[in-house]
């Protein structure tokens, strides 16, 4: 995870993004990208379960089939998917 969370820091040439609570991450995974962003508090949406120990709250969905209904109104919302990196 450590090493992910490095190569991403690369990637994006270490700039981070700026941001405003509450954050949305589709397709976040583990949370490596909103580690490498220095994101601690955040909502994860992914089609598998939550790890365990996550800093993240988390909401399962398969977003190819129905969006979930969300009451929480988002100011930053991130679409990822973590590819072999």
């Amino acid at each position: 995870m450590k090493d992910n969370i490095e190569e991403l820091k690369k990637r994006y040439g270490y700039k981070t993004f700026k941001v405003a609570e509450p954050i949305l991450d589709i397709g976040g995974g583990d949370g490596d990208f909103l580690k490498s962003q220095g994101i601690k508090r955040a909502t994860i949406m992914e089609g598998c379960n939550a790890p365990q120990n996550t800093p993240y709250e988390y909401i399962k969905a398969d977003i190819t089939k129905k969006l979930p209904e969300i009451k929480t109104k988002f100011n930053t919302i991130f679409i990822t998917k973590l590819w072999n990196i």
